[in-house]
């Protein structure tokens, strides 16, 4: 999607750096001789060959510097797919990672990557398929090639310290960092660490020939000739300076394919006196121009109806602009962390509160007359809502998941639900026997709530315990796309809450009729058990993956924040190359494109 491998491509070439913040030649290339000797590097390539270049080092570390734009991510990608293509014996499996999560001072490297092996391919914690603890016995054992993408969106205060972890973790570890030039010899030259068997190169601005071939590869080859020559006079100009950057050049090339736009506004230097504002043009001109042609064919794609054309246009700024300030990269199911603090735990809450007890209040009203209705509705509504809210509290990170019939190694997943289903049962008994006594006037009414309360909380956790237990995460590396990834856990989420619901269903209606009187027995069996059947099903609906993304958009669109068709909002935005596809995530094509809408929401 990127167009990396097409003809016309960007040639972007590398060379070898020295200085304080650089190692020691003798100790990258462990060769005694240089011990000592004033030897400088003298290394020159490009990207696209780095791969050869890196398998020469003996311990197989890299540190990669560059600009802003300067395809430091895209060298990451296009290295790790190198490595990949052609593997050699006994080598590491290259593995690309955002940096931008690791607080170094609060978790070794180590441990860090463990997680986010987990985190990014749940599949790997699936136990009957790759045995226990599967992401650690990777990491220890040295089986990852961990390619570190972006030391520089760490806070300047943590990137010493990541420098010396880094240092000091991977001895004897293959790895490669990328980091912004001026933000890495900072922390080198302040914090006193660097990388000291790495070898450091640094990305080189584009020449004047390249930019030349690659601007009249374009369909607007004649349009840009005015620009190409008063760059050929003025090879040091701010419009140069900017143009040398291979992410500006690119955008430069999107933003002019319209036979309606004129590349030579560029040569305005009122409107353009240095190289930021250009900069912030074409970034600005990409978000709108990206809307003003035919998205790129998918066969994933479905076209977003978004709002009206007369509004479409500012509010797919301000959607992107929320979804840039919500981070680099975009995991539907990490949407609902967008929300406040408590805000997942009122929406599950309000949902199941909402629809179970008005449900089962005109239920309790068939059987038993018009004054349980208010009682039954009231109390089982208050204790779903509970019940949702504490499974919801306790189960903060939910994946993609299907059901394993398997609980061995499960019993923490089984006892925390168990118990939040308990402490719902309880609360919403004694708000429903409280209210039972209000409304009905009915002596004891405490009593049998509580009872109610234990017999739901029980029969309730068990289900909601033995569902979540039995979950084991959707291998993603299977997985083509996020839409694909959604509909197989809608499909997974439906069926358990469906099989769980209709099981504590039936065991709490047997209970319950177990406890009532012979003439009540009916009645109260099909309220119980329909009352408790419906909680369980909602609070794991709910809890899915797929039901927080379900909660978290209809509240961030109600809001005004995304479109209601979320997700076809970002097909077509990755169609039209604002964002990218990373397996089962999106990202923003560039962090310069999504720090510019986070930082404006309309873009002039």
């Amino acid at each position: 999607m990127r167009g990396l491998h097409r003809s016309g491509s960007l040639r972007v070439r590398w060379s070898t750096v020295a200085g304080p913040w650089s190692a020691d030649p003798a100790a990258v290339l462990e060769d005694e001789s240089l011990y000592g000797r004033n030897v400088r590097w003298r290394a020159r390539g490009e990207v696209r060959d780095l791969a050869v270049q890196f398998r020469r080092l003996p311990r197989r570390q890299l540190v990669v510097l560059g600009e802003p734009g300067s395809g430091k991510s895209v060298l990451a990608l296009l290295l790790t797919r190198a490595l990949i293509a052609d593997p050699q014996p006994a080598e590491p499996v290259p593995v690309l990672f955002s940096l931008s999560s690791w607080d170094p001072s609060a978790l070794s490297l180590q441990d860090w990557l463990t997680h986010r092996l987990a985190a990014e391919y749940p599949f790997l914690t699936n136990g009957e398929s790759y045995g226990p603890n599967a992401p650690s016995r990777m990491v220890a054992a040295g089986r990852l090639l961990p390619v570190l993408d972006g030391l520089d969106e760490l806070p300047a205060a943590l990137r010493s310290i990541a420098i010396e972890a880094l240092d000091r973790g991977t001895v004897d570890r293959a790895l490669v960092v990328t980091c912004r030039s001026d933000q890495y010899r900072t922390a080198v030259v302040t914090g006193g660490h660097l990388l000291s068997r790495a070898m450091v190169i640094t990305l080189e601005p584009l020449v004047l020939e390249d930019i030349v071939g690659f601007l009249t590869a374009a369909p607007a080859r004649t349009r840009w000739q005015p620009v190409l020559d008063a760059l050929r006079a003025a090879p040091t100009c701010p419009l140069a300076s900017a143009l040398s950057s291979p992410l500006i050049v690119s955008l430069a090339r999107s933003v002019y394919t319209d036979p309606r736009a004129d590349p030579g506004e560029l040569l305005d230097n009122g409107r353009f006196p240095d190289r930021a504002s250009i900069e912030r043009h074409l970034l600005d001109g990409f978000a709108s121009a990206a809307y003003t042609t035919a998205p790129r064919p998918s066969h994933t794609f479905r076209a977003a109806t978004v709002g009206k054309p007369a509004i479409e246009k500012d509010a797919r700024y301000r959607w992107l602009a929320f979804l840039a300030r919500s981070g680099h990269e975009l995991a539907w199911w990490h949407l609902y962390q967008s929300l406040s603090r408590h805000g997942l735990e009122f929406l599950a809450a309000l949902t199941c509160g909402l629809l179970a007890g008005p449900l089962i209040g005109m239920l309790a009203g068939i059987f038993f007359g018009a004054r349980f209705v208010p009682v039954a509705g009231l109390g089982v509504g208050l204790g779903v809502a509970s019940g949702a809210a504490l499974v919801t509290r306790l189960e903060r990170e939910p994946s993609p998941s299907t059901i394993q019939l398997k609980m061995s190694g499960r019993g923490g997943q089984f006892r925390r639900a168990l118990a939040s289903a308990l402490g719902a049962g309880v609360v919403g008994g004694t708000l429903f026997g409280t209210s039972f006594w209000l409304v009905a006037g009915v002596a004891g009414a405490l009593g049998l709530g509580l009872i109610a309360g234990l017999v739901a909380g029980l029969t309730g956790g068990l289900g909601i315990g033995l569902i979540t237990a039995m979950q084991v995460p959707i291998e993603q590396a299977r997985v083509v796309s996020p839409r694909s990834l959604l509909r197989a856990d809608r499909r997974n989420a439906i069926i358990q809450s469906c099989v769980a619901g209709i099981a504590t269903a039936l065991a709490s209606g047997l209970l319950a009729a177990m406890l009532a009187r012979p003439e009540k027995r009916t009645g109260v069996a099909i309220v119980a058990g329909v009352g408790v059947g419906l909680g369980v099903a909602l609070v794991i609906a709910c809890n899915s993956a797929w039901g927080r993304w379900e909660l978290s958009r209809a509240w961030l669109a109600f809001t005004g924040k995304v479109p209601w068709a979320l997700m076809n909002f970002l097909e077509e935005a990755r169609s039209r190359e604002i964002l990218r596809q990373s397996g089962a995530v999106y990202e923003f094509r560039h962090v310069l494109l999504q720090e510019r809408l986070a930082a404006d929401s309309k873009p002039g």
